[in-house]
């Protein structure tokens, strides 16, 4: 059995799910979060903070750190979220009977929709909660927590990986082929 990685956000999709959800929150007077999520954001770029504390903050500012109001509206979010063509190709190999991972920084809930019924495995973003809060993200799958994911899984070898970005490219080294996409086609 053969295994295949895929990155969700830019490659199966052209666009960045967590973002999209975090923009549809911030209507009305809630505009005014943007300028706040923009400069998280920008310090992120810089490494001066992290993706993942961007993602605390929005989840603590825009969902008052409530689990079931966050996962609700992933889920929604799913339910009319744009794929790519490239999506075929995940059933294309659960077809050829390989292990297919989808590994993503985007969030559980939101994934769980998206692939439901589907033979895929997610590694993706998970939360510490309690008592119905949320308290801060527990796994986030991005950068070089992509491959420490997959060692905790035991997998040091991959055998095929789709992407899109550079954050994604920490895993070129552990796989025998990578295909970089771009607007859901393969490069």
């Amino acid at each position: 059995m053969r295994t295949v990685i895929f990155d969700f956000d830019g490659t199966l999709s052209y666009k960045d799910s967590m973002k999209e959800l975090f923009n549809e929150q911030m209507s009305g007077w809630r505009k005014v979060y943007r300028i706040y999520y923009y400069l998280l954001k920008v310090l992120a770029k810089l490494k001066i903070t992290s993706v993942k504390f961007e993602k605390e903050q929005m989840l603590k500012l825009l969902f008052h750190s409530d689990l079931e109001e966050f996962a609700n509206a992933s889920r929604e979010q799913a339910k009319r979220f744009r794929l790519n063509p490239l999506f075929a190709k995940i059933q294309e190999h659960i077809d050829n009977d390989d292990r297919v991972i989808v590994l993503s920084a985007s969030s559980m809930y939101f994934l769980e929709t998206i692939f439901e019924g589907m033979k895929v495995e997610l590694v993706c973003t998970t939360l510490k909660v309690s008592n119905g809060r949320i308290l801060a993200i527990d796994r986030h799958p991005f950068y070089y927590e992509k491959i420490k994911c997959l060692k905790q899984m035991g997998i040091e070898q991959v055998d095929e990986m789709y992407y899109d970005s550079k954050w994604d490219e920490v895993l070129i080294p552990i796989c025998k082929v990578s295909h970089k996409v771009e607007n859901g086609q393969i490069l």
